[in-house]
C-alpha cells in the first residue's frame, strides 16, 4: 500500500550508505538540501531533517547527490551532525557534506620515493599523475583517473608537504588553467 500526501511532493530521498559495507544505513527525507559548489573550489551540501531514532554517522559515511542532473556524486560525512531531541520520539539532524573531491585533501602530495619534501623537474601531465596516485593511495582503490590536460613545458616544480587537492588548485593558477573534479557513471573519478 503507497500512501502519497499532497505536501510530500516537495521532499527528496537520499539513501546514507555505510563507507565500510556500502549498504544503505539511512534513508534521509529532506526538501532543503543545498549543495554549494564553487568552481575550482570547495564543494559541499547542508540539510536538515526530522527522524523518529537518533541517526549513528560514520565519519566516510557517504550520500550520492545528482548535482546537474546527468550523473550523482559523493558527499561524505566528515563533520558531526548536529542532533536535537524535539520530541520523544522525533530528532531534528542538521549536517553537512563534503563532496568527493575532499579525499585528495586527505592525501599529502608524494614523489615515488614517498618524499613529501622535494623539487621534481617536469611538466603538468606527470605532476598530475602523482596527484592521481596520492589520491588513489589515501581511497586505497583506484577512483581517480585523469582526463584532457592541455600540454606544458617542463619546469622546476619545489614541493613542500602539500595535499594534493591545495598542489591541484596552486597548479592550476600557476599555469592559468582550470580543473573540474566529477564522478563519471563508471564509478572512477575525473580530474
Amino acid at each position: 500500500l503507497n500512501i502519497h500526501v499532497k505536501e510530500d511532493i516537495n521532499y527528496q530521498y537520499y539513501n546514507v550508505i555505510d563507507w565500510k559495507t556500502f549498504l544503505t544505513k539511512y534513508t534521509i527525507r529532506t526538501d532543503n538540501l543545498v549543495v554549494n559548489r564553487m568552481l575550482q573550489g570547495e564543494s559541499y551540501a547542508t540539510c536538515s531533517f526530522e527522524v523518529k531514532d537518533k541517526p549513528t554517522f560514520h565519519i566516510w559515511d557517504y550520500v550520492m547527490i545528482n548535482t546537474n542532473g546527468v550523473r550523482a556524486e559523493p558527499y561524505y560525512f566528515l563533520h558531526e551532525p548536529d542532533i536535537k531531541k524535539i520530541s520523544t520520539n522525533k530528532y531534528a539532524v542538521t549536517v553537512r557534506l563534503d563532496h568527493g573531491s575532499i579525499l585528495l585533501k586527505q592525501a599529502t602530495f608524494l614523489n615515488s620515493n614517498y618524499e613529501a619534501d622535494f623539487y621534481m623537474y617536469a611538466n603538468l601531465d606527470e605532476i598530475l599523475d602523482l596527484i592521481i596516485d596520492g589520491g588513489n593511495r589515501f581511497v586505497g582503490l583506484t577512483k581517480f583517473t585523469k582526463g584532457e590536460i592541455a600540454p606544458t613545458n617542463n619546469k622546476l616544480h619545489k614541493f613542500t608537504c602539500e595535499n594534493c587537492y591545495d598542489l591541484l588548485k596552486r597548479l592550476a593558477s600557476e599555469y592559468e588553467l582550470e580543473y573540474d573534479i566529477r564522478w563519471p557513471a563508471s564509478g572512477s573519478t575525473y580530474i
